[in-house]
This record gives C-alpha cells, sequence and structure tokens, in this order.
C-alpha cells in the first residue's frame, strides 16, 4: 500500500525521489525533507521543495493515505464477510447433500416431527399421512406462518416450499422453540429458494446442468440415459423458435411423465438425461420413449391456429454406472462422432473402445507434431494427352515410430482437438522441401478454416521466401463444403492474395454435395477435380456419364483445367480420356508412396 502511495506522489507531483518512513527510521534520511504524515509514518523527499509545493503535498499524501486505509479495512471486511459466507455455504451443501434433516431440527428430538418439502415429504418420525395432507392443506388454505391442529402445531413459510408439522402430545412448544423453527425455515426456504434459481430451467420446468452435476456424485453407480433431439433446428426453422420451445417443454413433460423420475434433466440446448437405479430401468424406458415418439407429439400452432403432429428423431446413450468419467465421455459423444449411424449406444459396449482408441491417436499425434513426423506421400496425377506431364498430390502420414498411419485413422481426431491447423502446416513446410528435389508441380490438401486463419497467408509467404522455391509450383486443394460458403462469402481477398503470389486453387471433390458452378466464375481456380463417385460409375451409369461431360464442358469453357479422381482401370482410363478430361488420378496412374520412389 505505501509503495502504491509512494509512487503515485512522485509521479503526480514529478519528485525523483519520495518515501514514506515511520519516526524511527528519520536517522536514516538526514539528507531529505521531511514531512510529518501522522503519528506513526513520516513523508520524506529528496531535494529541494518549495513551500506551497509541500504543503499541497503534504494535504494530499494525507488525504490518499487515509482512503487507502479505508479501503484496505473494507477488503478486509469482504473477506471476513466472504469466509463467513463461504461457512454458511459449507454447512447449507452439506445438510443437503447429507440429508441431516433429523440434526437440523435436533431440538425436536423428542417429539412427532414432518418436513414437506413442495409437498412431499422428507422427514417423517411418525405422524399419519392423512393428518399431514389435511394440515398442509390447513395451512394453505389460512395462509399463515403457523397454526393449531389436535395436540401440535403446523409452521410454514407464506407461499414457501416448506412446511413443518409437530405433534406433542405432553405440552406446547415454548415460544424460544417457535422463533427457532420460523428462523430455521425461513433459512431453508431462502436457501431453497437460491439454488432454485439456477437448479430449474426456466422453459421446461427440469432440472438443469448444473443440478445434474449437484446430484451427481449421490447417483454415483446409478444408470442413466442421455437423449439428444436429433436435428431439433429444423423444428425451429419451419415452425418458429416459440413452437421449438414449446416443442421441448412438451418433450421434457413427457420424458417425466413416462420415466416416473424425479431425476430428468435438460442438461444443455435440446439434450435431456433421465436417472435410474438400474441399467434394466434405463432400457425398458428407451423403447418406451422410442414408441411414444413415433407416434408423434400433438401440439397446437397459434400463428396459424392449427394442430401439428411432430415425429422427432432421437438418439439415446446409456450408461450403466455413473461416474464423472463416464459422463465426460457421453457429452463427448453428443458431439455426434461416436455414435456413428447407430443411433442408440451403450457407453460401455458402442463408444468405450473408440474412445479408448481415440486417447492412442491423441498421443500418437502429440509426439508426431513434437518430433516432426508428419511424412508426406505423393500420388501422380498424370496428362492423359502428355505422358511426360504429370504433376503430385501429397497426402499426409503419420509415422508413429512402427508404422504410418493414414488420414482416416486421425484426421477427424486431429479436427476435434485442435490438432489440424499444425499437422497441416508441418505437411506443407516438407512438402516445400520436397518440391526442391525437381520441377514438377505440387498440390496439398488444405482445410477451408485455413483460410480464416489470420496468420495463415503470412506463414505461407514465410514458407516460400524461407526455402526459394518457385510458388507457381504450388496447388492448393479445396473441398467444397458448409465451411467453403463462409470463406467465399467473408475471405476471397485471401484467394487473391495467394493467386498473387503463383498460387494456384483446385477445387476437390467437384460434384459432390455442394458443388457450385458460381465459384468458378469469381474465385481464381485453375482446376476442378471430378468427385471420384462419379468418375467410377461412368462406364454402367449414363446419366453419370453426361454429368461428368458436362462439369468438363464448362470447366473448359472457363479456362479451368479437369482431373478424373479414382481412375481404377483401363475402361474407365481410356473413357475419361475420350470425354476430353485434361488429367487422370487414381490406382491405374500410381498408388501413393514416396517422392523417392517416383522420381
Amino acid at each position: 500500500m505505501l509503495k502504491a502511495l509512494e509512487d503515485c506522489l512522485r509521479v503526480g507531483f514529478d519528485l525523483k525521489d519520495v518515501k514514506i518512513i515511520t519516526k524511527n527510521e528519520l536517522s536514516s534520511f538526514q539528507d531529505y525533507k521531511r514531512l510529518p504524515l501522522n503519528d506513526k509514518y513520516v513523508l520524506v523527499v529528496k531535494g529541494e521543495l518549495p513551500y506551497k509545493k509541500a504543503h499541497y503535498l503534504l494535504e494530499t499524501a494525507r488525504e490518499l493515505f487515509h482512503k487507502l486505509i479505508q479501503a484496505e479495512e473494507a477488503i478486509k471486511k469482504l473477506h471476513l464477510l466472504q469466509e463467513e459466507v463461504d461457512i454458511v455455504i459449507k454447512s447449507s451443501e452439506l445438510f443437503f447433500s447429507q440429508g441431516n434433516i433429523e440434526n437440523f431440527f435436533m431440538f425436536l428430538k423428542d417429539k412427532k416431527v414432518a418436513l414437506i418439502e413442495n409437498g412431499k415429504i422428507i422427514l417423517n418420525t411418525g405422524i399419519d399421512k392423512f393428518t399431514i395432507e389435511t394440515s398442509i392443506r390447513k395451512l394453505k388454505k389460512i395462509k399463515e406462518f403457523t397454526s393449531p391442529f389436535k395436540e401440535g402445531e403446523i409452521y410454514g413459510v407464506e407461499f414457501g416450499a416448506y412446511q413443518l408439522i409437530v405433534q406433542d402430545e405432553k405440552e406446547k412448544l415454548d415460544e424460544f422453540s417457535k422463533k427457532i423453527i420460523k428462523t430455521r425455515l425461513l433459512w431453508l426456504d431462502k436457501l431453497f429458494k437460491e439454488r432454485n434459481e439456477y437448479l430449474i430451467d426456466d422453459l421446461t420446468g427440469l432440472y438443469t446442468r448444473k443440478k445434474f452435476f449437484y446430484d451427481l456424485k449421490k447417483n454415483y453407480g446409478k444408470s442413466a440415459i442421455f437423449i439428444n433431439l436429433k436435428q431439433f433446428w429444423l423444428i425451429n426453422s419451419i415452425y418458429g423458435v416459440e413452437f421449438g420451445d414449446k416443442f421441448l417443454k412438451e418433450f421434457g413433460q413427457l420424458l417425466k411423465k413416462i420415466s416416473y423420475s424425479e431425476n430428468v434433466y435438460r442438461v444443455y440446448g435440446e439434450k435431456f438425461a433421465v436417472v435410474f437405479d438400474n441399467p434394466e430401468e434405463a432400457i425398458e424406458f428407451r423403447e418406451l420413449l422410442l414408441s411414444k415418439v413415433s407416434q408423434g407429439i400433438k401440439l397446437y400452432n397459434e400463428k396459424l391456429s392449427t394442430y401439428f403432429e411432430i415425429k422427432p428423431e432421437v438418439s439415446t446413450v446409456i450408461i450403466f454406472s455413473l461416474n464423472e468419467l463416464s459422463v465426460e465421455e457421453v457429452m463427448v459423444t453428443f458431439k455426434g462422432k461416436y455414435t456413428g449411424n447407430r443411433n442408440h449406444s451403450i457407453l460401455e459396449i458402442d463408444i468405450l473402445p473408440k474412445l479408448q482408441k481415440e486417447k492412442e491417436i491423441i498421443k500418437i499425434l502429440e509426439k508426431a507434431i513434437s518430433e516432426k513426423k508428419v511424412v508426406p506421400h505423393y500420388q501422380k496425377i498424370q496428362n492423359l494427352q502428355d505422358k511426360n506431364d504429370f504433376y503430385f498430390e501429397s497426402l499426409m502420414r503419420i509415422d508413429n515410430g512402427k508404422d504410418l498411419l493414414y488420414p482416416a485413422q486421425f484426421l477427424d481426431i486431429s479436427r476435434m482437438h485442435g490438432f489440424y491447423p499444425k499437422l497441416s502446416e508441418l505437411l506443407l513446410e516438407k512438402v516445400i522441401l520436397d518440391s526442391k528435389k525437381t520441377s514438377k508441380r505440387f498440390s496439398i490438401n488444405i482445410e477451408v478454416l485455413d483460410l480464416l486463419r489470420e496468420d495463415f497467408l503470412d506463414f505461407v509467404k514465410g514458407l516460400v521466401q524461407e526455402h526459394r522455391i518457385d510458388a507457381g509450383n504450388i496447388i492448393f486443394e479445396l473441398t467444397e463444403n458448409e465451411d467453403f460458403v463462409k470463406v467465399v462469402e467473408d475471405k476471397k481477398d485471401v484467394f487473391f492474395k495467394l493467386r498473387d503470389m503463383n498460387i494456384c486453387f483446385a477445387i476437390d471433390d467437384f460434384g459432390k454435395g455442394y458443388s457450385n458452378f458460381n465459384y468458378l466464375t469469381i474465385l481464381p481456380i485453375s482446376i476442378v477435380k471430378i468427385d471420384g463417385s462419379l468418375i467410377s460409375r461412368i462406364t454402367s451409369d449414363r446419366k453419370v456419364l453426361l454429368i461428368v461431360e458436362n462439369i468438363n464442358s464448362i470447366a473448359h469453357g472457363l479456362g479451368i483445367k479437369t482431373v478424373a479422381e479414382f481412375v481404377s482401370d483401363e475402361e474407365i482410363y481410356k473413357l475419361v480420356k475420350d470425354i476430353g478430361i485434361d488429367y487422370a488420378q487414381g490406382f491405374y496412374i500410381s498408388k501413393p508412396e514416396s517422392l523417392d520412389n517416383l522420381i
């Protein structure tokens, strides 16, 4: 605090040396001008100091010192308050997690007691159910905090979550006990409301994700089913968000109704969880749920004044034994990477083996990046009219020390865990080094999202300059997909900046899914690679042949070269040549291998 004040005065008054010392330290500062700050501290300043400036300096120092002392005291009070709050929270959490309600009302140990939470009996030491029900109705009816019945009294917080019934056949409660009951019920109710403000989902009325994890320890070893409403966004898109919210609420209530369980949670978005005592209950519930959703859920649309019957598609994962790790693994599964075509999986049987394999791949990828074990293999792309004209497509492999991993084994995992950008950079650098061995061109597959990275352009420029290569020998291959659409709309200039460096662009898998001829007119595309799924069928399907001929014709009309992918035999080779396609790629031409074996 004193150091901060010294710095403030030094800078504010343009002084070379200012210190705040105790009176006992004065002997060490004989050459300093002394200004008494208070009974304990002295302000000492080195150098000349006019009277007016000294007076103003001292007044300012005293004011700041006073404010700092106040702030320090306030911070101490805050720390004490925080400690008190922590103690209250910890004791409250202990009470709710361990359910020591008896300890909470220990002073009532010789009496019959029933504690009711939102109409549900959570403690009863011997009062009959009829008495409890009639007492609660009476309490709600008269809206009082306390009212007598038989040989006891009922207590509750008006419109609150808790009611307490106390029977004592010998004598009525003393006033002090009544005050304690009132205080504890008010505190209980306040705590309940605060907790449920975050633990109950406003839309569906189900428990929230926070509540799910709050309950997880007490649910250890139990079973759970996680439910995902697949493609829920379609409901929002077709019927509107308001109707979508209504559907989520109805679906949540359906889960509660058919599960007969209090433990139904909306874990996030359109994803839910239901906890059961054993796996058999979870499996039985899943069959019932699938039956219900196949019958459809009827909802009234106010805007259109009509009913709609929605038959949602759901996917489910069952956990046989709940714990933190199993839940974390299911959350990963909900991203859609492991269930594949199987909409309904069991974690321990269907998913865990795949997750274990993923962990092994992650270790390999981490090591490959740190030791630069990315290995390029190359496949020849042959000019169909000139055998001396060919170039190479580079394909990524990972050296794990024993053998090579192929993209199908690691590419999706690398993207999901953020390894792909670094792998891509390592591959690009190795391909550029290999390109110095020959005058041939090299094509490299890059992700469209690479073009969105702020540093990608500078990274490519740096490699080209560092290794002094002809950038005209580099071709970037991109696949059309949803991300491609975003780049074309938002980052079109990146294509032209790379083109200005003489780098060429190829569109991979053209004719599959997202193909849009318009991109060929607005982007600097030099090559179109016609998708292998089309090329492999041109000898057996006349319609596919016409599509390939048209793609080739339009591309040539725009001055763009064409490549036929998946040329696997002589019949396909001759046909793509007759069509007039410029280049061919496939096992009939060559298989991927190291560059040294190809040149």
